[in-house]
């Protein structure tokens, strides 16, 4: 199977292209739904559970912003194998989703002010986060 560590550096591989496409293509509706996941998970913060399903569908969500089907469908397919390695992280960090849910909403805002250096800067520090514990549970 895709080891959790070959799956992250896909993924961090696969978002960095992504960023300025998705900077320069984000359309008001991308950002409005990209926001609306992000309160989606602050209400489930408040519930007192963050399910990390809500991050794979915020990073998916990245993807489409690109407005490119094959990058989509790239991202699309670490889905699954992103959704596993993240749920084995916040069985041991559970505050992962609540640092996750702040950068998300940095990144939204980098990416409406078409801001590629600061969209970067965040999503690095965003999943180097998941990168660092997944590749101590490997």
């Amino acid at each position: 199977g895709l080891g959790d560590r070959d799956g992250t550096e896909a993924r961090q591989v696969c978002e960095s292209g992504i960023i300025p496409l998705g900077c320069e293509r984000a359309t008001e509706q991308d950002i409005d739904e990209l926001t609306e996941i992000c309160d989606r998970g602050d209400a489930a913060l408040k519930e007192g559970f963050y399910p990390m399903e809500l991050s794979a569908e915020f990073h998916a969500r990245v993807a489409q912003a690109s407005h490119n089907k094959a990058i989509a469908m790239l991202a699309e397919s670490f889905h699954g194998p992103t959704l596993l390695s993240m749920r084995r992280v916040q069985q041991s960090h559970p505050e992962m989703g609540i640092r996750g849910i702040r950068e998300h909403r940095q990144f939204v805002a980098a990416i409406k002010k078409r801001d590629v250096d600061k969209a970067t800067s965040v999503m690095r520090t965003h999943i180097g986060r998941t990168a660092k514990h997944v590749s101590k549970g490997n």
